[in-house]
């Protein structure tokens, strides 16, 4: 059942009570003028009005939810003699929103209208405060002294006598605040306290009634029927869509409602995550990375790291080749024996190595290494697996034939050697590849985007039709599907759209059908225009960076690929990756902000640990830590950058979820990423 909503486009005449249930009063327009048991509230354009409780509204253009106790009974919780406040307005505005518009279109039979339902349910009950305090207040000690002695016969002047106030001082107070008189508000009171025993079918009428302070049942039932219309007996057995807020003026028809303008969701999007075990059955996030350091110089800087121990290969967990974009000739002309020990360094990190090389004769070359290195672990490195390492040599059509490749041996010294022939070209002219070079079964296909440098345009549409349409078009047209790898896969994207991690991640799930991996810089140097790293200018981590973490949780078992999200389970948990892609700018980051209903199917625990990562240029990026006021980044000393790669991290939130409550709410900002795990 969904609740009632009203509409009330003028102050109200009189007070009322909140019988039988709770109301939301939500102002269309600016703050809400409301009187709550005589205290006056307006500084926010939502309140709650408790059960009983007595409210009088003084503002125009107001929207009211009325929650009958039964709704609240449906999920074990009751709402009579508790005090509820609102802490989270803002989310509860856009819930009661996106309520509102599913009221409007009779929607009270989808699954995600009763988990809206129960969220709501869920904020509005989740603070109490105190009940019946003593405060300096007069007025109010006076009525909290009436709640808790209802059940007396209560007389004007044992109020005067209690407070020591003249009878015609009480009554005065009570109508100065209330505009009701004494009579007329302990009786609304009994009222609506006697509503809870009304719902207990096994209470008779007559014991309601003297339990109320009514001295027979038949002022009480009177009392009742003048309030309802109804008797008491006839108001127990009421179906729940029949009870209703009782105000002169209040507004309930559709064709009213529908021309209110309760519309906050309006670019809000909200994805239902049901996991089921049985569907986690689609392939693994396999995708590697070809991590680019440029020119074989930089090895040294990286292999022997002599301030920032933090910036290393073995940090970054997803699979990946260390990749020397530099042509091996300009390698080779060193000493040979620095160039095996630099080499061997190099191999003893977790990481492949892949190679351009322009000739046979650096093939060559390179099996004379792979000899040494293969003698070194022979006699000396007994704790050293170099045969656990590859080699992948990337091979370039303008340099080799179709018969040099033959003469390429693809093991050496049991050493498995892995070649991917570039085919940028036929790619360019949409071309099918020479049948010839499919005969020599290369393990990959190169493609290298460096044409692409000098097209870059601040529109991320053309990234979106090449990731999206014309390359996978092109990948499954050679039938070459996973079996691609990317270079200069960062020339594809903008300085626009690299901000945005969610737009990222967005295309490298789409493309990870297709391709076997990727090239990304480690560093961003000062004169690079790389646009994509995974260390920055200041030599701290990028959003890139930690994105492979987060992916590697998805690369070890079977995933679901669902719209904006994926999904994966290990011994322990779930893995649960969500991303936002809209790249709005707007001051109002919630009014784009992406909010994820996660459940389960069938669940043991219902309590579950659940921890979420988010990241995007504010958690996971230097830029939420320094200012943009200084530009020259790179120059800082080094014991700050080091300070600030302490710092530097996406936002990590630990908490406990109860999912018989409803399900766990993922809010996600435009152009960000969040990984939850939820642990079993």
């Amino acid at each position: 059942m969904i609740p009632k909503f009203y509409y009330l486009d003028n102050p109200m005449k009189y007070p009322s009570r909140a019988y039988d249930g709770l109301i939301l009063v939500i102002s269309l327009k600016g703050n809400v003028e409301i009187y709550i048991e005589g205290n006056s509230y307006n500084r926010k354009n939502l309140y709650i009005i408790n059960e009983s409780e007595l409210y009088y509204i003084n503002t125009n253009d107001v929207l009211l939810l009325y929650l009958p106790s039964s709704i609240f009974k449906e999920y074990n919780i009751n709402i009579f003699n508790q005090k509820y406040s609102l802490l989270e307005r803002e989310e509860l505005m856009y819930d009661l929103s996106i309520l509102f518009k599913s009221y409007l279109s009779r929607n009270f039979h989808k699954t995600e209208t009763t988990r809206l339902i129960k969220k709501i349910i869920n904020s509005i009950t989740k603070y109490r405060r105190n009940i019946n305090s003593n405060t300096n207040d007069t007025f109010s000690n006076i009525t909290n002294y009436i709640s808790n002695h209802l059940a007396d016969k209560i007389t004007l002047k044992d109020l005067s006598q209690q407070f020591y106030m003249s009878t015609t001082s009480v009554s005065t107070l009570f109508k100065s605040n209330t505009n009701l008189n004494y009579y007329e508000y302990t009786r609304s009171l009994r009222l609506s306290k006697s509503m809870k025993d009304i719902g207990n079918g096994k209470v008779k009428i007559e014991s309601i009634a003297r339990k109320w302070g009514y001295a027979n049942t038949t002022v009480y039932i009177k009392h009742f029927k003048e309030e309802f219309g109804i008797t008491p007996k006839k108001y127990r057995h009421m179906p729940i869509e029949n009870k209703k807020l009782n105000i002169e003026g209040i507004k309930e028809d559709l064709a009213t409602l529908s021309k209110v303008n309760f519309d906050l969701q309006k670019h809000l999007s909200n994805v239902d995550i049901l996991i089921n075990d049985k569907n986690i059955t689609q392939p693994a996030f396999s995708f590697f990375n070809l991590i680019d350091i440029g020119e074989y110089k930089n090895l040294d800087l990286i292999i022997n790291e002599a301030i920032f121990t933090y910036k290393n290969f073995n940090n970054y967990r997803l699979p990946s080749y260390i990749y020397i974009s530099e042509n091996i000739k300009n390698f080779i002309n060193n000493d040979f024996h620095n160039i095996v020990l630099r080499l061997r360094k190099l191999l003893k990190t977790k990481f492949s190595v892949a190679l351009k090389i322009n000739s046979l004769k650096y093939f060559y070359f390179i099996l004379k290494v792979i000899k040494e290195l293969q003698i070194l672990e022979d006699e000396h490195l007994g704790t050293f697996s170099f045969s656990d390492r590859k080699i992948l040599l990337l091979l370039d059509l303008k340099y080799f034939s179709i018969d040099d490749i033959k003469h390429i041996k693809r093991d050496s010294y049991g050493k498995s050697i892995q070649i991917s022939i570039d085919i940028t070209e036929y790619y360019i002219k949409n071309l099918e590849v020479d049948s010839r070079l499919l005969q020599l079964s290369p393990d990959y296909f190169t493609i290298d985007f460096l044409f692409y440098d000098g097209k870059r345009t601040k529109k991320q549409n053309d990234t979106y039709n090449i990731l999206n349409k014309s390359l996978p078009k092109y990948i499954s047209k050679i039938n070459a599907n996973k079996n691609v790898i990317i270079l200069n896969y960062d020339n594809l994207y903008n300085e626009l759209s690299i901000y945005n991690i969610g737009y990222f991640l967005e295309n490298s799930i789409s493309i990870v059908k297709y391709i076997a991996g990727a090239s990304i810089p480690f560093s961003k140097e000062k004169s690079s225009m790389n646009l994509i790293s995974i260390f920055d200018e200041t030599e701290n981590k990028t959003p890139f960076f930690f994105l492979g973490l987060m992916l590697y949780n998805f690369s070890k078992a079977n995933c679901y690929y669902g719209d904006g999200y994926l999904i994966t389970k290990n011994m322990y948990s779930y893995n649960i990756l969500l991303y936002n892609s809209d790249d709005s700018d707007t001051n109002n980051i919630r009014e784009f902000t992406k909010k994820y209903f996660i459940d389960f199917v069938h669940i043991n625990s219902s309590n579950m640990i659940i921890t979420s990562e988010l990241l995007n240029t504010k958690f996971g990026s230097i830029d939420g830590i320094i200012s943009s006021n200084l530009t020259e980044r790179n120059s800082l000393p080094n014991t700050l950058k080091y300070k600030i790669s302490q710092y530097n991290a996406p936002l990590f939130k630990v908490g406990k979820h109860n999912f018989k409550l409803g399900p766990f709410i993922a809010n996600v900002p435009p152009k960000s990423v969040m990984m939850i795990t939820i642990y079993h």
